[in-house]
């Protein structure tokens, strides 16, 4: 048996690029493409679901911020190197 933890959340919004929850789908009918809910928070630099931060179904029902357990989220890695280079450019201006 194979066992697999998932790593933490770091909000790239690929979950919701890939595919449209149900909640996304009552909310905005079926459609291709990324949810219509997915939205950028430049603050905080990374994804939120519009449809939790409007209170319409909670991040505990959508299991946001579970973890990513998809080993195809290739976004995962680019946004660690991301946001490791900032930490470093960060720091190197102090």
């Amino acid at each position: 048996m194979i066992h697999y933890r998932p790593k933490p959340c770091i909000g790239s919004g690929y979950c919701c690029n890939e595919a449209v929850c149900i909640v996304g789908v009552e909310h905005h009918g079926p459609h291709k493409g990324p949810c219509r809910s997915l939205e950028w928070d430049e603050e905080a630099g990374r994804h939120w679901c519009g449809l939790v931060r409007a209170g319409h179904v909670s991040e505990w029902e959508l299991a946001i911020g579970a973890g990513c357990c998809s080993p195809f989220n290739p976004w995962r890695q680019e946004a660690n190197e991301d946001r490791t280079k900032e930490a470093i450019d960060g720091s190197e201006k102090m």
